[in-house]
Protein backbone atom coordinates (compact mmCIF):
# COMPACT_ATOMS: atom_id res chain seq x y z
CA UNK A 1 0.00 0.00 0.00
CA UNK A 2 3.04 2.37 0.87
CA UNK A 3 4.45 2.07 -2.48
CA UNK A 4 1.71 2.12 -4.81
CA UNK A 5 -1.74 3.46 -2.93
CA UNK A 6 -1.82 6.95 -3.00
CA UNK A 7 -5.85 7.59 -1.28
CA UNK A 8 -6.25 9.80 1.28
CA UNK A 9 -5.08 12.84 -0.56
CA UNK A 10 -4.98 16.07 2.20
CA UNK A 11 -7.07 18.72 0.55
CA UNK A 12 -4.62 22.24 0.50
CA UNK A 13 -7.56 24.42 0.12
CA UNK A 14 -8.88 22.59 3.37
CA UNK A 15 -6.02 22.92 4.91
CA UNK A 16 -5.17 26.70 4.18
CA UNK A 17 -8.58 27.67 5.19
CA UNK A 18 -7.61 25.88 8.78
CA UNK A 19 -4.08 27.90 8.71
CA UNK A 20 -5.83 31.05 8.21
CA UNK A 21 -4.60 32.36 11.20
CA UNK A 22 -1.14 30.77 10.79
CA UNK A 23 -0.32 30.85 6.98
CA UNK A 24 2.31 28.58 5.34
CA UNK A 25 4.71 30.13 3.54
CA UNK A 26 6.57 29.42 0.23
CA UNK A 27 9.44 27.87 1.64
CA UNK A 28 6.61 25.74 3.58
CA UNK A 29 6.59 23.49 0.33
CA UNK A 30 8.20 20.77 1.98
CA UNK A 31 6.02 20.72 4.90
CA UNK A 32 3.18 18.67 4.21
CA UNK A 33 3.37 15.60 1.94
CA UNK A 34 0.83 14.57 0.05
CA UNK A 35 -1.16 11.83 0.98
CA UNK A 36 -1.26 9.59 3.83
CA UNK A 37 0.90 6.67 5.26
CA UNK A 38 -0.42 3.02 5.82
CA UNK A 39 1.07 1.17 8.91
CA UNK A 40 0.11 -2.11 10.28
CA UNK A 41 -1.93 -2.23 13.27
CA UNK A 42 0.47 -4.46 15.27
CA UNK A 43 2.85 -1.56 14.32
CA UNK A 44 0.76 1.04 16.21
CA UNK A 45 0.03 -1.11 19.06
CA UNK A 46 3.60 -1.92 19.77
CA UNK A 47 4.64 2.10 19.84
CA UNK A 48 1.39 2.43 22.15
CA UNK A 49 3.19 -0.56 24.66
CA UNK A 50 6.22 0.86 23.99
CA UNK A 51 5.38 4.23 25.11
CA UNK A 52 3.88 3.08 28.22
CA UNK A 53 7.42 0.70 28.87
CA UNK A 54 9.41 3.75 28.32
CA UNK A 55 7.54 6.34 30.66
CA UNK A 56 8.02 3.26 33.49
CA UNK A 57 11.87 2.85 32.84
CA UNK A 58 12.27 6.62 32.92
CA UNK A 59 10.33 6.98 36.43
CA UNK A 60 12.84 4.53 37.83
CA UNK A 61 14.55 6.54 41.02
CA UNK A 62 18.29 5.12 39.71
CA UNK A 63 17.46 6.08 36.03
CA UNK A 64 16.40 9.43 37.38
CA UNK A 65 19.28 10.23 39.31
CA UNK A 66 22.28 8.66 37.01
CA UNK A 67 20.59 11.17 33.83
CA UNK A 68 20.93 14.11 36.33
CA UNK A 69 24.71 12.93 37.13
CA UNK A 70 25.29 13.42 33.41
CA UNK A 71 23.07 16.90 33.11
CA UNK A 72 24.24 20.74 33.88
CA UNK A 73 22.83 22.65 37.27
CA UNK A 74 19.84 23.76 35.35
CA UNK A 75 18.54 20.22 35.03
CA UNK A 76 18.80 19.88 38.97
CA UNK A 77 16.10 22.53 39.75
CA UNK A 78 12.87 20.04 40.83
CA UNK A 79 9.59 22.28 39.80
CA UNK A 80 7.16 19.78 40.49
CA UNK A 81 6.08 19.09 36.99
CA UNK A 82 6.47 16.66 34.32
CA UNK A 83 7.07 18.13 31.62
CA UNK A 84 5.05 18.56 28.28
CA UNK A 85 4.53 16.03 25.79
CA UNK A 86 7.57 13.55 24.10
CA UNK A 87 7.72 12.84 20.68
CA UNK A 88 8.78 9.33 20.33
CA UNK A 89 10.28 8.89 16.98
CA UNK A 90 10.23 4.91 15.14
CA UNK A 91 11.49 3.41 12.17
CA UNK A 92 9.59 0.40 11.46
CA UNK A 93 10.99 -2.78 10.40
CA UNK A 94 10.33 -6.43 9.61
CA UNK A 95 10.83 -7.07 13.30
CA UNK A 96 8.22 -4.12 14.05
CA UNK A 97 9.11 -0.25 15.35
CA UNK A 98 12.42 0.63 16.44
CA UNK A 99 13.15 3.80 18.74
CA UNK A 100 15.30 6.62 16.79
CA UNK A 101 15.39 9.47 19.54
CA UNK A 102 13.38 10.82 22.13
CA UNK A 103 11.99 14.77 22.45
CA UNK A 104 11.02 16.78 24.70
CA UNK A 105 9.88 19.68 22.57
CA UNK A 106 8.22 17.48 19.57
CA UNK A 107 6.91 19.79 17.04
CA UNK A 108 3.79 19.49 14.71
CA UNK A 109 1.28 17.92 16.54
CA UNK A 110 -1.33 20.74 16.04
CA UNK A 111 0.02 21.29 12.49
CA UNK A 112 -1.15 17.30 12.09
CA UNK A 113 -4.11 17.51 13.63
CA UNK A 114 -5.29 20.09 10.74
CA UNK A 115 -3.83 18.20 8.41
CA UNK A 116 -5.23 14.87 9.67
CA UNK A 117 -8.79 16.80 9.50
CA UNK A 118 -8.01 17.90 6.05
CA UNK A 119 -7.86 14.03 4.66
CA UNK A 120 -10.55 13.29 1.91
CA UNK A 121 -10.83 9.89 0.56
CA UNK A 122 -10.80 9.58 -3.01
CA UNK A 123 -12.70 6.38 -3.33
CA UNK A 124 -15.10 4.51 -1.34
CA UNK A 125 -13.39 1.92 -0.73
CA UNK A 126 -11.19 3.72 1.55
CA UNK A 127 -13.78 5.89 3.14
CA UNK A 128 -14.63 3.92 6.09
CA UNK A 129 -11.40 4.31 7.12
CA UNK A 130 -11.59 8.18 7.95
CA UNK A 131 -13.99 7.56 10.81
CA UNK A 132 -11.44 5.46 12.20
CA UNK A 133 -9.00 8.53 12.79
CA UNK A 134 -8.40 10.36 16.10
CA UNK A 135 -10.77 13.09 15.95
CA UNK A 136 -9.08 16.39 15.70
CA UNK A 137 -10.83 17.62 19.15
CA UNK A 138 -10.21 15.14 21.16
CA UNK A 139 -6.53 15.59 19.84
CA UNK A 140 -6.57 19.01 20.99
CA UNK A 141 -8.31 18.62 24.00
CA UNK A 142 -6.09 15.94 24.90
CA UNK A 143 -2.85 18.41 24.15
CA UNK A 144 -4.20 21.39 26.40
CA UNK A 145 -5.28 19.32 29.15
CA UNK A 146 -1.37 18.06 29.58
CA UNK A 147 -0.60 22.34 30.01
CA UNK A 148 -3.26 22.48 31.83
CA UNK A 149 -2.49 20.00 34.14
CA UNK A 150 1.23 21.02 34.14
CA UNK A 151 -0.55 24.81 35.39
CA UNK A 152 -2.83 23.02 38.31
CA UNK A 153 0.31 20.94 39.50
CA UNK A 154 2.62 23.93 39.71
CA UNK A 155 -0.01 25.38 42.46
CA UNK A 156 -1.46 28.18 40.66
CA UNK A 157 -5.02 29.18 40.16
CA UNK A 158 -6.97 31.38 37.32
CA UNK A 159 -5.92 31.81 33.82
CA UNK A 160 -2.75 32.27 33.40
CA UNK A 161 -0.75 34.47 30.64
CA UNK A 162 1.40 32.26 28.19
CA UNK A 163 4.22 33.34 26.38
CA UNK A 164 5.58 30.73 23.53
CA UNK A 165 8.82 31.00 23.55
CA UNK A 166 11.52 30.27 20.41
CA UNK A 167 14.40 32.24 18.92
CA UNK A 168 13.15 34.52 16.62
CA UNK A 169 9.65 32.88 16.20
CA UNK A 170 8.10 34.69 12.95
CA UNK A 171 11.50 33.01 11.14
CA UNK A 172 10.93 29.32 12.50
CA UNK A 173 10.31 26.86 9.93
CA UNK A 174 7.66 25.48 12.43
CA UNK A 175 6.22 29.00 13.24
CA UNK A 176 2.55 27.87 11.84
CA UNK A 177 2.17 25.81 14.87
CA UNK A 178 3.07 28.51 17.69
CA UNK A 179 -0.67 30.87 16.11
CA UNK A 180 -2.22 27.20 16.49
CA UNK A 181 -1.39 27.06 20.20
CA UNK A 182 -1.93 30.49 20.63
CA UNK A 183 -5.28 30.36 19.25
CA UNK A 184 -5.86 26.49 21.58
CA UNK A 185 -5.02 28.68 24.86
CA UNK A 186 -6.83 31.60 24.16
CA UNK A 187 -10.06 29.31 23.36
CA UNK A 188 -9.68 27.92 26.97
CA UNK A 189 -9.40 32.20 27.92
CA UNK A 190 -5.49 31.87 28.20
CA UNK A 191 -4.02 34.88 27.24
CA UNK A 192 -1.42 34.31 24.54
CA UNK A 193 2.03 35.86 23.45
CA UNK A 194 4.38 34.64 21.22
CA UNK A 195 8.42 35.78 22.01
CA UNK A 196 11.87 35.85 21.56
CA UNK A 197 13.44 34.71 24.62
CA UNK A 198 15.22 38.11 24.53
CA UNK A 199 12.35 40.21 25.01
CA UNK A 200 12.08 39.03 28.47
CA UNK A 201 12.80 40.11 31.81
CA UNK A 202 13.03 38.78 35.30
CA UNK A 203 12.63 41.36 37.70
CA UNK A 204 10.34 41.87 40.76
CA UNK A 205 9.63 38.00 41.61
CA UNK A 206 7.96 37.96 37.60
CA UNK A 207 8.79 37.27 34.54
CA UNK A 208 7.95 39.77 32.04
CA UNK A 209 7.21 40.39 28.49
CA UNK A 210 7.34 44.53 27.90
CA UNK A 211 4.70 45.37 31.14
CA UNK A 212 3.09 42.39 30.59
CA UNK A 213 3.69 39.68 33.38
CA UNK A 214 3.96 36.04 32.44
CA UNK A 215 3.00 33.03 34.26
CA UNK A 216 3.65 29.97 31.71
CA UNK A 217 6.38 29.57 29.24
CA UNK A 218 5.64 27.27 26.31
CA UNK A 219 9.20 26.30 25.66
CA UNK A 220 10.19 25.56 21.86
CA UNK A 221 13.99 26.28 22.17
CA UNK A 222 16.47 23.95 21.12
CA UNK A 223 19.03 25.39 24.06
CA UNK A 224 18.07 22.73 26.58
CA UNK A 225 19.33 23.80 29.60
CA UNK A 226 18.84 27.62 29.46
CA UNK A 227 22.75 27.90 28.78
CA UNK A 228 22.59 30.83 26.27
CA UNK A 229 22.54 34.53 26.75
CA UNK A 230 19.28 35.22 25.38
CA UNK A 231 17.98 32.75 27.64
CA UNK A 232 19.41 34.20 30.91
CA UNK A 233 15.87 35.76 32.06
CA UNK A 234 14.06 32.85 31.63
CA UNK A 235 16.58 30.74 33.48
CA UNK A 236 16.46 33.09 36.16
CA UNK A 237 12.93 33.08 36.65
CA UNK A 238 12.45 29.08 36.38
CA UNK A 239 15.03 28.67 38.82
CA UNK A 240 13.63 31.23 41.28
CA UNK A 241 9.87 29.91 40.52
CA UNK A 242 8.75 32.89 39.53
CA UNK A 243 7.44 31.22 36.34
CA UNK A 244 5.85 27.68 35.23
CA UNK A 245 8.10 26.66 32.54
CA UNK A 246 6.98 23.57 30.27
CA UNK A 247 9.52 21.06 28.90
CA UNK A 248 12.07 22.41 31.09
CA UNK A 249 15.72 21.51 31.61
CA UNK A 250 15.57 18.93 33.95
CA UNK A 251 12.67 16.99 31.44
CA UNK A 252 14.96 17.30 28.88
CA UNK A 253 17.82 15.92 30.78
CA UNK A 254 16.02 12.65 32.51
CA UNK A 255 13.95 11.66 28.74
CA UNK A 256 15.74 13.17 25.77
CA UNK A 257 19.42 13.64 25.86
CA UNK A 258 20.25 11.27 23.53
CA UNK A 259 22.99 9.01 26.04
CA UNK A 260 20.16 7.97 27.78
CA UNK A 261 19.83 5.68 24.57
CA UNK A 262 22.74 3.85 25.63
CA UNK A 263 21.34 2.56 28.32
CA UNK A 264 17.29 2.21 26.92
CA UNK A 265 19.59 -0.37 24.15
CA UNK A 266 21.02 -2.73 27.22
CA UNK A 267 18.86 -4.42 29.15
CA UNK A 268 21.71 -5.47 31.73
CA UNK A 269 21.91 -1.82 31.95
CA UNK A 270 18.40 -1.07 32.81
CA UNK A 271 18.13 -3.83 35.08
CA UNK A 272 20.83 -2.52 37.49
CA UNK A 273 18.58 0.82 37.36
CA UNK A 274 15.94 -0.87 38.61
CA UNK A 275 13.86 -2.68 36.01
CA UNK A 276 12.36 -6.10 36.14
CA UNK A 277 13.97 -8.12 33.46
CA UNK A 278 11.03 -8.31 32.01
CA UNK A 279 11.08 -4.25 31.47
CA UNK A 280 14.44 -4.33 30.77
CA UNK A 281 14.16 -6.50 27.85
CA UNK A 282 10.97 -5.27 25.99
CA UNK A 283 12.28 -1.71 26.35
CA UNK A 284 16.09 -2.06 24.61
CA UNK A 285 14.71 -4.62 22.32
CA UNK A 286 12.76 -2.14 20.84
CA UNK A 287 15.86 0.53 20.53
CA UNK A 288 18.75 -0.24 18.19
CA UNK A 289 21.87 -0.99 20.01
CA UNK A 290 23.64 3.13 20.61
CA UNK A 291 27.35 3.62 22.37
CA UNK A 292 29.33 6.59 23.37
CA UNK A 293 32.26 6.97 20.73
CA UNK A 294 35.44 7.43 22.42
CA UNK A 295 38.24 8.94 20.66
CA UNK A 296 40.34 5.90 22.01
CA UNK A 297 38.34 3.28 19.77
CA UNK A 298 38.98 5.61 16.17
CA UNK A 299 39.75 2.88 14.69
CA UNK A 300 36.83 0.31 15.79
CA UNK A 301 34.41 2.82 14.67
CA UNK A 302 36.04 4.17 11.13
CA UNK A 303 36.32 0.33 10.00
CA UNK A 304 32.34 -0.50 11.24
CA UNK A 305 30.88 3.08 10.53
CA UNK A 306 28.89 1.71 7.88
CA UNK A 307 26.66 -0.04 10.07
CA UNK A 308 25.87 2.94 12.53
CA UNK A 309 24.83 6.47 12.33
CA UNK A 310 26.48 9.17 14.00
CA UNK A 311 24.65 11.89 16.62
CA UNK A 312 25.96 14.61 18.51
CA UNK A 313 25.12 14.22 22.04
CA UNK A 314 23.85 17.85 22.59
CA UNK A 315 22.31 17.92 18.76
CA UNK A 316 18.67 17.98 17.34
CA UNK A 317 16.74 17.83 14.06
CA UNK A 318 19.67 15.78 12.73
CA UNK A 319 21.76 18.70 12.69
CA UNK A 320 25.01 17.26 12.92
CA UNK A 321 23.75 14.19 12.29
CA UNK A 322 25.83 11.36 9.49
CA UNK A 323 24.96 8.43 7.91
CA UNK A 324 28.28 6.31 8.59
CA UNK A 325 28.23 5.00 4.99
CA UNK A 326 28.29 8.84 4.07
CA UNK A 327 31.13 10.04 6.76
CA UNK A 328 34.22 11.70 5.39
CA UNK A 329 37.52 11.38 7.18
CA UNK A 330 37.04 15.64 7.85
CA UNK A 331 33.31 14.84 9.56
CA UNK A 332 34.98 11.99 10.98
CA UNK A 333 38.01 13.60 12.79
CA UNK A 334 34.91 16.36 14.22
CA UNK A 335 32.89 13.51 15.22
CA UNK A 336 35.99 12.17 17.42
CA UNK A 337 36.36 15.94 18.72
CA UNK A 338 33.16 16.11 19.95
CA UNK A 339 30.56 13.96 22.38
CA UNK A 340 28.53 11.51 19.57
CA UNK A 341 27.02 8.88 19.69
CA UNK A 342 26.99 5.65 17.66
CA UNK A 343 23.34 4.16 16.70
CA UNK A 344 23.09 0.79 14.96
CA UNK A 345 21.22 1.99 11.82
CA UNK A 346 17.72 0.91 10.96
CA UNK A 347 16.44 1.50 7.89
CA UNK A 348 13.99 3.35 7.55
CA UNK A 349 10.54 2.92 5.65
CA UNK A 350 10.03 3.50 2.33
CA UNK A 351 6.58 5.56 0.57
CA UNK A 352 5.07 6.13 -2.72
CA UNK A 353 6.65 5.12 -6.12
CA UNK A 354 9.50 8.10 -5.74
CA UNK A 355 10.40 5.96 -2.63
CA UNK A 356 10.33 8.77 0.07
CA UNK A 357 11.91 7.66 3.12
CA UNK A 358 9.78 8.15 6.32
CA UNK A 359 9.48 7.70 10.50
CA UNK A 360 6.89 7.65 12.38
CA UNK A 361 6.54 10.09 15.52
CA UNK A 362 4.14 9.71 18.53
CA UNK A 363 3.22 12.14 20.61
CA UNK A 364 3.26 11.36 24.40
CA UNK A 365 1.92 11.92 27.52
CA UNK A 366 4.73 11.61 29.59
CA UNK A 367 2.52 10.75 32.77
CA UNK A 368 0.65 7.93 31.48
CA UNK A 369 2.46 6.99 28.18
CA UNK A 370 -0.54 7.39 26.02
CA UNK A 371 -0.37 7.90 22.59
CA UNK A 372 -2.51 10.79 21.86
CA UNK A 373 -1.22 11.22 17.82
CA UNK A 374 0.77 9.07 15.33
CA UNK A 375 1.81 11.01 12.68
CA UNK A 376 4.89 10.22 9.35
CA UNK A 377 7.46 12.34 8.19
CA UNK A 378 8.68 11.47 4.81
CA UNK A 379 11.75 13.02 3.66
CA UNK A 380 14.76 11.83 1.33
CA UNK A 381 18.67 12.14 2.32
CA UNK A 382 20.08 11.71 5.43
CA UNK A 383 17.56 12.92 8.00
CA UNK A 384 13.81 14.36 8.16
CA UNK A 385 14.51 17.97 6.72
CA UNK A 386 11.29 19.14 5.64
CA UNK A 387 12.91 20.60 2.37
CA UNK A 388 11.97 17.82 0.09
CA UNK A 389 9.07 18.65 -1.83
CA UNK A 390 6.20 16.14 -2.06
CA UNK A 391 7.66 15.46 1.51
CA UNK A 392 6.57 16.60 5.08
CA UNK A 393 4.20 15.60 7.75
CA UNK A 394 1.74 13.32 6.32
CA UNK A 395 -1.30 11.47 8.23
CA UNK A 396 -0.70 7.86 9.58
CA UNK A 397 -3.46 5.60 8.98
CA UNK A 398 -3.93 1.95 10.79
CA UNK A 399 -4.39 -1.01 8.88
CA UNK A 400 -5.88 -3.92 10.32
CA UNK A 401 -5.41 -7.44 8.98
CA UNK A 402 -9.24 -7.30 7.40
CA UNK A 403 -8.50 -4.03 6.15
Amino acid sequence: MNRACQCFPVSRERLVSALHDAPLREEHAGLVAGSAVFIAAADAQAMSSFARDLIEVMALPAFRDAALALAGPSARHDPGIAGGLLGLDFHLTDAGPRLIEVNTNPGGLLINVEIQDALQACCEAVARWLPALPVGDSVRDAAFGVFAREWAHSGRSGAPVVAIVDERPESQYLSPEFRLFRALFESHGWRTHIADPAQLAHRDGRLWLGDQAIDLVYNRLTDFPLDHPSSQALRSAYLAGDVVLTPHPRAHAVQADKRLLTWLSDAARLVELGAGERLARDVAARVPPTFEVRSSEAERWWRERDHYYFKPAGGYGGKAAYAGDKLTRKAFEGILAGTYLAQEEVEPPRRGSEAFKYDVRAYVDPVDGRVLLLAARLYRGQTTNFRTAGGGFAPVVVVTPQD
